[in-house]
């Protein structure tokens, strides 16, 4: 098996695919759940470790995505182990920590960077926090985009936010930073 650092571009590949589900109501947790599932059935009736190595592409792509590995730890732990590896070789505990956050105001605001008074900015900060806790609670589905925008056409001090709600899930992406949040409701 060939280091999984050389994977780059394959897990940025597939990051790139499965975030185009979330235009079109898919749920990208569960189609990513799901493919690595059928890649290890193909495993088990072929024995072809290509199988496998597809699968922790995926399961990589799936953690950097922001899911957290407790919630498939048995598929995956069977993946890693046929592999000849665990959790802990691949994964480290500090790189793919999953950022669960509590939907109260001083949370949701610690999601985003500065945020200053300007006219470009989408809304005042106050009134995005608001924004993402009432559609958050009141599940209201729809893809929500929150700019900060300083000064528009001058470098790169623009920051985009996504509030990604549907039926299988609902999270925060950070387009800037590539850092996801999923909240405790």
């Amino acid at each position: 098996m060939s280091e999984i650092d050389t994977c780059r571009e394959s897990v940025e590949a597939v990051k790139i695919t499965v975030n185009a589900l979330q235009y079109t109501g898919i749920s990208i947790k569960n189609t990513l759940s799901e493919s690595i599932y059928q890649l290890n059935r193909w495993y088990e009736q072929r024995k072809d470790s290509t199988y496998l190595e597809a699968a922790l592409i995926q399961i990589r792509a799936y953690m950097e995505l922001g899911f957290d590995y407790k919630d498939n730890y048995q598929l995956f732990d069977s993946i890693l182990k046929k592999l000849g590896t665990c959790r802990e070789m691949i994964f480290p505990k500090k790189f793919y920590n999953a950022k669960k956050i509590n939907l109260n105001p001083n949370s949701v605001r610690s999601m985003i960077r500065t945020w200053s008074c300007s006219p470009y900015h989408t809304m005042p900060i106050k009134e995005v926090v608001d924004d993402i806790i009432e559609k958050v609670k009141s599940h209201k589905n729809g893809i929500y985009t929150y700019c900060r925008n300083n000064r528009p056409g001058v470098g790169d001090n623009n920051d985009m936010y996504l509030l990604v709600i549907n039926d299988q899930e609902c999270y925060f992406h950070d387009v800037k930073k590539n850092k996801f949040y999923e909240f405790n409701i």
